[in-house]
């Protein structure tokens, strides 16, 4: 089942510029912005950078901002950030990034693997 609604974004995490921001898990919805589609999934990941700081970097897990409820959109206004890298190492913000993503793959190929096995 997939949900539409129209809302203005704003910036999800003021103090980070967003570099990446990837879906994690079962998607459960989109929601339609003044500039593209943004697809809700269960959990996010993302590479960011310190405003403040730019020579910061950081990996970051978190619940999505939105998530459905009985069918209808609620926001998660308890967001719980897990920092998985913050640091001055560009590279290591980047290659836990791409574990988490790579990590989410194999998770539902797996997934995939044992649905179709059952059939």
């Amino acid at each position: 089942m997939k949900y539409l609604v129209k809302i203005k974004m704003e910036t999800i995490i003021p103090q980070w510029n967003i570099l990446e921001d990837v879906g994690l898990g079962r998607r459960i919805g989109t929601i339609k912005t003044d500039f593209e589609d943004y697809l809700l999934y269960e959990k996010r990941v993302r590479l960011v950078q310190s405003i403040k700081h730019p020579n910061n970097y950081g990996t970051v897990l978190s619940k999505d901002i939105y998530s459905v409820k009985n069918g209808e959109f609620f926001e998660n206004k308890d967001e719980k950030l897990k920092i998985i890298y913050f640091g001055g190492d560009k590279f290591k913000a980047i290659d836990s990034f791409k574990k988490i993503i790579e990590k989410n793959k194999k998770i539902k190929e797996n997934l995939l693997y044992q649905i179709v096995s059952r059939n």
